[in-house]
């Protein structure tokens, strides 16, 4: 009887280290996931603890990022322009949920869009690697329009660039935009390894608010240049 005891306490003793070892490779497995995609979000880090000053068309731009639940606001804003989106961070990549543009044209003229679209469209995937290419089509909605939307976007290569902010290795990712509305524009940034956005340029190539902006203050190409980073 003492036998089959000790057997049985052994038995169930096993049992509990098993389910023990189970939940402890579960739990590594979760944090090995939030680990992997820290690590991808190098380039583009959604730091919500510091605020990036660009030089640009618009004069001196803002930018900042806040959290709210699982959602990330970035806001570029100055005197007159603003530039929202609302982010969300997936395992494979950053994903914009929407997205909206105020531009000062004249002293009394504001020029404002609000985009949403039929399911997020990735604003970077994972990695960000020298040869990554991805694209998306879908559909936006502004207002009362609904436009098709695509997007295709490849990471070129690694090119160290020069700012007011200083020298930085930097990650070169060309985005071109098109949608059934008429507009089309191409952007090319430049990402630093846990600052994000050095330089920022974009081509307006027709249709749309951008094309507006070009038409009436002749601005063919916006530049965005990093001149000062800060802690909140």
């Amino acid at each position: 009887m003492k036998k089959q005891t000790l057997l049985y306490t052994v038995l169930l003793f096993a049992l509990i280290l098993l389910q023990n070892n189970s939940v402890l490779q579960t739990d590594n497995s979760e944090i090995t996931t939030i680990k992997n995609i820290i690590s991808k979000v190098d380039y583009f880090p959604l730091d919500n603890n510091k605020e990036l000053f660009y030089d640009s068309n618009f004069g001196e731009l803002k930018l900042s990022i806040e959290k709210k639940g699982e959602i990330y606001t970035t806001e570029m804003i100055s005197d007159d322009f603003v530039y929202r989106q609302k982010l969300l961070l997936k395992e494979d990549g950053v994903y914009i949920k929407e997205t909206y543009q105020k531009i000062k044209i004249l002293l009394f003229v504001n020029k404002e869009s609000k985009y949403f679209y039929n399911e997020p469209l990735p604003r970077f995937k994972y990695p960000i690697i020298p040869g990554q290419f991805w694209e998306w089509r879908g559909k936006e909605f502004n207002n009362d329009e609904i436009n098709t939307l695509e997007i295709k976007s490849a990471s070129i290569g690694f090119e160290t660039i020069k700012v007011k902010a200083g020298e930085f290795n930097t990650m070169k990712v060309i985005t071109e935009i098109e949608s059934g509305s008429g507009t089309k524009n191409k952007v090319t940034e430049w990402l630093s390894k846990d600052i994000g956005i050095i330089k920022s340029e974009v081509e307006i190539q027709g249709g749309g608010l951008m094309s507006f902006v070009r038409d009436v203050l002749g601005y063919g190409t916006l530049t965005f240049e990093l001149s000062e980073i800060k802690n909140k």
